[in-house]
């Protein structure tokens, strides 16, 4: 996290060594195996909504979007964050242009955070694509629209 690094997530990233040992069915150890490293975040680490900025009182201060984890296998969450209130769409589409999942249809979110997961086991590993479209009540037109690539590998 440190020199480029998600600002708001470095507080969670930690290095932690470790060796193995095996045990077998008659309690006999063997010898421990040679000092490992794994570096990650203790929590999933997603700060994107820190991106667009928030406001005092904690709501974004401009649209945004994102899917965690990409690659993904089988299910990735995607997530938004509305300024104001707003009717949501988020469709899901194959690399035709098939439509395969509404994950959001139509539906009113007040300003705000939000997660959808996408639940991809029904479907073949590739590239997919996903489109929010945020629109204010009795409005036609289309305030926000975002399209978004992301990748199931099996």
């Amino acid at each position: 996290p440190y020199g480029g690094g998600p600002v708001g997530c470095a507080g969670l990233f930690r290095s932690l060594s470790y060796k193995v040992e095996a045990v077998d069915n008659t309690n006999l150890v063997s010898l421990r195996s040679d000092r490992a490293m794994i570096n990650g975040y203790i929590n999933r680490c997603d700060d994107s909504i820190l991106v667009g900025g928030i406001t005092q009182n904690g709501l974004p201060k401009q649209f945004s979007v994102n899917n965690y984890p990409n690659p993904f296998n089988p299910s990735t969450q995607i997530r938004y964050a509305l300024p104001k209130n707003e009717y949501v769409t988020i469709k899901v589409y194959d690399l035709l242009g098939k439509e395969i999942a509404a994950l959001v249809n139509n539906e009113f979110r007040t300003a705000g955070n939000y997660s959808v997961e996408f639940d991809g086991k029904d479907f073949s590993s590739g590239v997919y694509f996903y489109v929010i479209e945020a629109r204010q009540a009795g409005s036609s037109t289309v305030e926000f629209r975002q399209s978004k690539k992301m990748l199931m590998i099996k």
